[in-house]
């Protein structure tokens, strides 16, 4: 069933492209402008000049993509729902009726679903906006102040400078998790699955933290079982979501603590359970049932050991890539005594 492209949502892309590139020509005027009196050097020949652009370009036409995914998402699935569910449930005798029946059921479903992917475009749109404002108030702030003499004071304008590459590199983190969880997203129901060897991945997962884990002095143990079947999966995203738990642990995990990363198999069902356990400080209860909504911290009651900063999204990344996989994963946390993360994946066998 073939349909032109609705009036109203040929509006909105034509709105949306024209938007971005107005909003995209004036930060880049704006950027080249303002770069060459701060810094009194051409724009075009500095490393730091592009890397601000790019970021920031980035962001707005990752935002533009995630909005024009979920339309054409509207426009694909709704005739293909209506198409299936009409030929699987027709009946020559009420043949109209059906047909108008499976129309009426496709359009509330289709409404629900609208409906609900708008408000969580709305929602995502809102914390992007709210995990934006602090760096680039940063960036603006420090600008404004190498504009009104800082640049004469060498220590605090080498300062200013370092503060605004971080807040740069936080930027592209964030872009670059938020790019990740879309890719995953988009492409869960079409994975290029192989066997792998999850003891493995743990093993040189936690081998990569070591360094980081010695300084801290945090002991990470590996129980790891012996002859455990392989799951299907992607291991370029089984790595991230191992990767990410550790370091999630490892950051909420004060000096002289342990970390506990296990693997077993389920006499049960035969399922693969991992599980990364901390004796850092906790997450408060009612924290817990968000930690895996994108953006989401519980900063506030919740010390972090460490200078670096992350995105907001490593924990949402995980649950989609445990999801994409056909797995499972819960959370366990008691404030003061630590937290367990627990990931249950179908084995091959």
């Amino acid at each position: 069933m073939m349909r032109l492209l609705p009036r109203s949502l040929l509006k909105r892309w034509l709105l949306l492209l024209v938007l971005s590139g107005f909003l995209t020509t004036a930060i880049a005027l704006s950027l080249d402008n303002l770069w060459f009196r701060v810094f009194n050097s051409k724009p075009l020949f500095d490393g730091r000049f592009w890397l601000v652009l790019f970021s920031l370009t980035g962001l707005i036409y990752t935002i533009a993509f995630l909005l024009t995914k979920r339309w054409l998402q509207q426009l694909i699935q709704f005739p293909t729902q209506t198409a299936e569910s009409y030929h699987q449930n027709k009946t020559p005798q009420s043949a109209p009726f059906e047909e108008a029946s499976v129309m009426l059921r496709a359009l509330l479903a289709q409404r629900k679903q609208n409906e609900a992917e708008m408000t969580e475009l709305r929602s995502f749109v809102a914390n992007a906006s709210h995990e934006l404002r602090t760096p680039l108030t940063t960036l603006k702030l420090r600008v404004e102040a190498l504009r009104n003499g800082a640049l004469q004071e060498p220590l605090m304008a080498e300062k200013f400078l370092r503060e605004m590459e971080s807040e740069i590199d936080h930027l592209s983190q964030l872009v670059a998790d938020t790019l990740d969880l879309s890719r995953i997203e988009a492409t869960k129901d079409n994975l290029p699955l192989t066997e792998i060897n999850l003891n493995r991945v743990i093993y040189e997962v936690c081998a990569a933290f070591r360094v980081r884990a010695e300084k801290s002095n945090i002991q990470i143990q590996i129980e790891g079982g012996e002859n455990l079947p392989p799951i299907a999966g992607v291991e370029e995203q089984i790595r991230r979501m191992v990767y990410n738990l550790v370091d999630n642990a490892i950051k909420y995990t004060p000096n002289g603590g342990w970390i506990k990363v296990r693997l077993y198999q389920q006499k049960a069902n035969g399922a693969l359970v991992l599980e990364v356990e901390d004796n850092g400080f906790g997450i408060p209860p009612n924290y817990l049932p968000h930690i895996f909504e994108r953006f989401y911290r519980a900063e506030a009651t919740r010390p972090r050991y460490g200078t670096s900063r992350g995105s907001g999204l490593g924990l949402a990344i995980v649950k989609a890539i445990v999801d994409a996989h056909g797995g499972k994963i819960t959370a366990q946390s008691e404030v003061g005594k630590g937290s367990l993360f627990r990931v249950e994946f179908p084995s091959c066998s």
